[in-house]
């Protein structure tokens, strides 16, 4: 399956379905001109319908639901006729051979379709309008199909049908290009595609998402699906399942499973006996279904392992064990789709319509809010009011009555209370699973409502929203269930997730982990890694894959971890236990360190006895008060501060601000306005009645010290400060309480050792001062080393002054 077709044709799909809506719009006379089309009075109907929709919501939102609806319409067409899935066995959009000749415009009259009427096919076939009898023909086929899969087709006269695209049979119109750019086979039992296919479709949208997340612009209840879905890689949501899944079957019944490609064998246990039907697992932000989707697969062999026949255990997989939520009903109606794709390729009746999936979305159900419904039925829906924006994290509890009310309940609320009364009997089970890839959207980009219920609900886990998500997922899970996910891997190292470390490793067991390289997920701006708990505290060791020197996408993270899985002692697997973790400060998941550096931690002291290290200060306006020193007359550079001197009068002091990747000393490019100890700078620079400027640091001002860059692509680097400079956050300062250890801390700080415990503590590419603070030092040979960093800041500083852009250049060395 080539992605990136896929990619293109769904945002071309994009842009076509809605300009073929929008001209639909505009022939039906609702842009404000005469109507051009005529109408039957069906699709009078229809257009009074969407006059109705029109009033309540604007015109674009309409076009923008009717193309997403269309194009997962479509998608589901070509997937079943390629599939061989079409009850009609008539191919829609192509014919024998693939190509874009639609068998269903060419046997027209012989067309088994309920609801066809042969009459308006001759009508059409003698006007010749075999654009007007495709489309006929097309609408029809999919009303056909709303008995067998209501999730995702209607029976008739939505208003969506006005607003499907013309030029049908056209080869560069919408369904031209959906036969004519994706390769056949890619469709052929590969249900997934659907989700890909949805995924790119929403491309465009989380560009103006993010676009507007730089504008401070809050990601709001409509954006988040946008913004927040990401299709999960294959052989990942194999891996959670396998790991979840998977394993809780071997420990209840002692076998393996023979499909489990990427099972992580550890130190497994028994448990009790488990029948397949009694298994439930659940996604709770489920997308187009992926995860559910590979479920599937792996019951299926639990089944049949048990002298299960097929076509039975796929029916009790979709009653029994499968079970989904999602904020976003377009991602919803695919998941349907998809799981209702696996229960036909076992079962050739499955569209008959009497088996359902247990899915439901939370934009169906938080529709009744504001209706008028039967008491048990109102209090749900209450309960859910926020689901279209805080989705699976909402704890519902289904009020007693409220399912018998569905019978009193108004036809035109019914398949929406139905949803709701669903989504309280999934949100008020445990699971013996939970798999998910949940939503990735840090506390600065939640809209009031989301950051409002996140801080309450999860106040110590509220720096992202997938921390929330894990969290809940714990409450979902059976006391020994287990969970499986995956999130950025920031929570691993980040001093904000210290809680959501601490809640793992102390209550929870790490079964197995796999941290990615830093840009491997192409589909995603964030490092990631997948994992998986044991709702409960066992003390094993789990297993751990670190593939963070391996460069490449996804492809090469599959076959590292196949190698890895494979073998216990490849290098880059570890067993480890998370008791040890807490002996770091911060409580890293630092799985791959030996016993050395945990004891180092445990009995060493910490630089932080023998330094205060200092953010620096933020000028607010850096192109008013920092000037590069060559910039400035230098009888105006005061260069002999000293530590709480008085206000000189000069008006230009150097300031370190980072810089280059440098070791040892440099770096000394600018300097800041500080006439009258910063007077300008501190008082007369306001946002609004706030001064810009901050974080002065007095006491630390002009002191000798130690310099690093605060945010750094390559690898961290210090370098000696003399006295006489100021600082600010881009170069922030380390003062060494004893002057006699100023050199050998350089020294540790430049050593590989420390960039070994940095990396530890800290893999990202922002070093703030409390991370250094947190290192443990050990002394030896301190007079021989004091003396190699001496002479290594003085070899250094010659390079620097060697060229012109230092303040202390005198001559060319060559010269």
């Amino acid at each position: 399956m080539d992605k990136t077709v896929i990619r293109s044709f769904a945002m071309d799909a994009r842009r076509l379905l809605i300009s073929g809506g929008e001209l639909r719009a505009y022939e039906l006379g609702l842009t404000g001109v005469e109507r051009s089309l005529s109408l039957r009075p069906e699709e009078e109907q229809q257009l009074a319908g969407l006059k109705e929709e029109l009033s309540r919501r604007s015109l674009s939102s309409l076009i923008e639901e009717a193309a997403y609806t269309w194009l997962n319409r479509l998608s589901a067409l070509r997937f079943m006729e390629c599939s061989g899935y079409l009850p009609s066995r008539i191919r829609v959009f192509s014919d024998s051979s693939g190509a874009f000749k639609p068998e269903l415009l060419t046997e027209a009259l012989g067309a088994e379709l309920p609801g066809l009427d042969r009459e308006r096919v001759l009508e059409l076939l003698e006007e010749q309008d075999n654009e007007g009898l495709y489309r006929y023909l097309l609408l029809t086929q999919c009303r056909a199909l709303s008995g067998a899969l209501p999730g995702i087709f209607s029976k008739g006269g939505h208003w969506t049908e006005l607003l499907l695209p013309g030029g049908l049979l056209r080869p560069e119109g919408i369904i031209g290009q959906l036969v004519t750019r994706i390769p056949e086979e890619d469709w052929r039992e590969q249900v997934q595609i659907v989700g890909w296919l949805y995924q790119f479709y929403n491309a465009e949208p989380k560009e103006r998402v993010f676009a507007d997340l730089k504008r401070n612009v809050k990601i709001s209840a409509e954006s988040i699906p946008a913004a927040t879905q990401l299709f999960t890689p294959d052989w990942i949501a194999r891996y959670l399942v396998d790991n979840t899944l998977g394993r809780l079957w071997q420990e209840t019944s002692g076998e393996r499973l023979r499909g489990l490609e990427f099972f992580a064998e550890g130190q497994g246990e028994s448990s009790p006996r488990i029948r397949p039907e009694e298994i439930r697992l659940i996604d709770p932000c489920m997308g187009s279904g992926h995860i559910l989707v590979y479920a599937f697969d792996v019951l299926m062999e639990i089944y049949t392992s048990q002298g299960w026949p097929e076509r039975d255990a796929a029916r009790s997989i979709l009653q029994n064990n499968l079970f989904g939520l999602d904020i976003d009903r377009r991602a919803c109606q695919l998941a349907y789709f998809a799981l209702m794709m696996k229960l036909r390729q076992y079962d050739r009746r499955a569209l008959s319509g009497n088996i359902q999936p247990n899915i439901a979305s939370f934009a169906d159900a938080q529709t009744l809010a504001e209706e008028s419904l039967p008491p048990a039925l109102s209090r749900l829906a209450q309960q859910l009011s926020q689901g279209r924006v805080c989705g699976s994290l909402l704890e519902v509890s289904l009020p007693a009555g409220a399912e018998e009310e569905l019978e009193s309940c108004p036809e035109e609320l019914r398949e929406a209370a139905q949803s709701m009364v669903m989504i309280g009997k999934i949100l008020g089970r445990r699971y013996h699973a939970v798999v998910t890839n949940p939503p990735y959207m840090g506390s600065a980009g939640m809209a009031p409502e989301l950051l409002s219920f996140v801080k309450k609900r999860f106040p110590d886990y509220r720096s992202d929203l997938f921390s929330a998500f894990v969290v809940r997922c714990t409450e979902l899970a059976e006391p020994e269930g287990f969970l499986g996910f995956l999130t950025p891997y920031v929570w691993m190292f980040i001093q904000s997730y210290e809680k959501l470390r601490r809640l793992i490793c102390e209550k929870k067991t790490v079964e197995t982990l796999i941290q990615f390289e830093y840009s491997a997920f192409e589909e995603a701006t964030v490092p990631i890694c997948a994992f998986i708990l044991r709702n409960c505290k066992r003390p094993r060791k789990g297993v751990f894959l670190r593939l963070t020197d391996f460069r490449g996408g996804m492809e090469v993270q599959r076959q590292r971890a196949l190698a890895a899985l494979a073998d216990p002692d490849c290098p880059y697997r570890y067993e480890t236990g998370t008791d040890s973790f807490s002996l770091i400060p911060g409580m890293p998941i630092a799985y791959w360190v030996g016993e050395e550096v945990f004891r180092a931690f445990a009995e060493d002291p910490s630089l932080g006895s023998f330094i205060d290290a200092r953010v620096g200060m933020v000028t607010g306006d850096n192109s008013r008060f920092l000037r590069l020193w060559s910039e400035v007359a230098l009888p105006d550079i005061e260069r002999r501060a000293a530590p709480g001197s008085d206000p000189m009068e000069r008006k230009w002091y150097p300031l370190q601000k980072g810089g280059d990747f440098r070791r040892w000393y440099g770096n000394l490019s600018y300097v800041v306005n500080w006439e009258n100890d910063g007077f300008e700078l501190k008082n007369d620079n306001f946002m609004g009645s706030r001064v810009r400027s901050h974080n002065y640091n007095g006491s630390q001002q002009f002191k000798e010290g130690i310099t690093w860059n605060s945010i750094t692509s390559a690898k961290f680097s210090c370098r000696y400060v003399p006295e006489g400079c100021t600082f600010d956050a881009a170069g922030p300062l380390c003062e060494v309480l004893d002057p006699e250890k100023l050199h050998y801390i350089l020294a540790f700080l430049s050593s590989r050792p420390a960039a070994y415990l940095l990396d530890l503590i800290n893999p990202t590419l922002n070093f703030p001062p409390g991370y250094l603070e947190e290192l443990p030092l050990r002394f030896g040979e301190e007079e021989q080393v004091s003396r190699l960093a001496q002479e290594c800041v003085s070899l250094s500083r010659q390079d620097w002054d060697s060229f012109e852009t230092s303040m202390d250049f005198q001559k060319h060395p060559l010269i």
